[in-house]
């Protein structure tokens, strides 16, 4: 069953998941419907009776896409640690991982912005730990496939059908600049409003940076 919350044409975001569906309907020129409204349950949005889900900006994607993607951080988490988080911890000693535990990602005023600092740390990972939030879909899985990272998941979810990762339970990871290209292609086809061959030339560099990260 849906939850929807309805939006309207405003800036004014409750969520970074509102700030996300608004500027790309925006940057892609179709028009905002009085009828705009989310469900963050699910990360499904909709406008005037069309469904998305949760495309990313254009904007956004251009500036993650020119991000370095120097693979010189092996696991990846900033945010906030909880109790179904616990399983970050043996992450903290692993040579090379960046875990940093912080309430950046609740300041409301910041919520709808690029974080340039976050997005380029991501882009040096190989593993993003991409843990379960309030609920089952994460917007770090969504970032970690824009920025080169494989998702390490806990849980389950619709939001990561055709995604290649791993699950936190697996023994033995290993980096695969394929299974992240795929990722990435995978992002703009299902989530962003642009059609992946305006970025084959991108695709075409992004891959080449990668090579020799396996």
């Amino acid at each position: 069953m849906a939850n929807w919350r309805r939006l309207y044409p405003t800036e004014k975001f409750i969520e970074i998941q509102d700030a996300l569906f608004f500027y790309s309907l925006r940057e892609e020129g179709i028009d905002v419907c009085d009828d705009i409204a989310v469900d963050h349950h699910t990360s499904i949005c909709r406008n005037g009776g069309k469904l998305y889900s949760l495309p990313w900006p254009r904007s956004w994607i251009t500036r993650a896409v020119a991000i370095p993607k120097k693979k010189d951080i092996q696991f990846y988490f900033r945010g906030l640690q909880t109790q179904n988080r616990l399983w970050l911890i043996p992450y903290e000693k692993i040579e090379g991982s960046h875990i940093e535990y912080t309430k950046e990602g609740r300041d409301m005023a910041a919520k709808h912005l690029f974080k340039d600092e976050y997005m380029g740390l991501m882009s040096r990972s190989r593993f993003a730990l991409c843990p379960r939030g309030v609920y089952l879909w994460s917007y770090r899985v969504f970032e970690a496939a824009l920025c080169g990272a494989i998702p390490v998941i806990d849980f389950p979810d619709e939001t990561h059908r055709g995604l290649k990762c791993y699950k936190n339970t697996d023994k033995k990871m290993l980096y695969n600049s394929n299974w992240a290209l795929d990722n990435f292609k995978w992002f703009l086809v299902n989530h962003s409003l642009i059609k992946a061959e305006e970025y084959l030339p991108v695709l075409a560099g992004w891959g080449a940076s990668l090579e020799g990260n396996t």
